[in-house]
């Protein structure tokens, strides 16, 4: 959307274009929120939100968690189903057992994945392998299998949202950045931009990375650390066919496999 148009005021601004900021600008029009605006000082999804992996595993040991992982898989089928799906496959994941011990958490988690209705199921080293040919099970002694669980492309998804949050009258503008916010006697009057000044009753800092930065506009302190991630991307080395192989988290040698596109 042209920076030209930019409203003199909203109830609500929404700071950062990545996933966070696409999801909080749609769940808002989702609860019939009209009057909100949200602004990324360069494109959508630019900041840490294209560097995700997509992983989508549902179970987490925070019962709010694993409920907002849980609703975040029907959004995603409901997403898929539109103009700009967000690259959903739910193809499943697979978590691997080294040790006695990490077995019997794989049969604990399994139990705790029942309260919530979720079909977490132990399986064999041959039945991980059978589902993911790749694995090596020299020193697997067990694993468990969500056939829920998936992946999603970030940058599709944000996109999504984002469609979807204008279609329930979000406006997005994009280049824009936030310079100051203004407040009186503790409350938000506005957000001063490159662009202009927005008076607005409410600001949700989505920055990420970056959500340090736009605190200390307010001198509040976010305790946010960017941290290095390293992955690796192959070159295509064999056929796996249209169906997507399950994610694989192998947490006793501290690594995860995802397909990537094209193999």
């Amino acid at each position: 959307m042209s920076t030209s148009s930019l409203p003199s005021r909203a109830k609500i601004v929404v700071i950062g274009g990545g996933v966070g900021g696409t999801s909080v600008a749609y769940h808002l029009a989702e609860l019939g929120e009209k009057d909100v605006i949200l602004l990324d000082r360069s494109d959508l999804t630019s900041g840490s939100t294209f560097h995700s992996a997509g992983l989508v595993g549902q179970l987490r040991a925070d019962p709010t968690l694993t409920k907002m992982n849980m609703h975040s898989v029907d959004l995603y089928r409901k997403l898929e189903a539109t103009d700009t799906p967000p690259g959903w496959k739910e193809c499943g994941s697979i978590k691997l057992a080294s040790t006695p011990e990490r077995m019997e958490e794989i049969r604990r988690q399994i139990g705790w994945a029942r309260t919530f209705g979720l079909d977490l199921q132990e399986i064999s080293p041959k039945q991980a392998q059978e589902l993911f040919p790749l694995i090596d099970l020299e020193g697997v002694v067990g694993a468990c299998y969500m056939a829920s669980d998936g992946q999603v492309d970030p940058s599709q998804l944000a996109q999504a949202l984002a469609s979807g949050a204008r279609v329930g009258g979000v406006k997005i503008f994009t280049h824009t950045r936030v310079t100051a916010i203004r407040t009186l006697n503790g409350r938000v009057t506005g957000v001063d931009t490159d662009k202009g000044f927005i008076e607005c009753e409410k600001v949700v800092n989505c920055g990420g990375m970056f959500a340090p930065e736009i605190g200390r506009l307010v001198d509040v302190r976010i305790p946010i650390v960017p941290m290095s991630h390293q992955y690796l991307i192959t070159e295509n080395f064999m056929p796996v066919g249209e169906k997507y192989l399950p994610s694989l988290r192998d947490p006793d040698n501290l690594i995860y496999f995802r397909q990537e596109v094209g193999g």
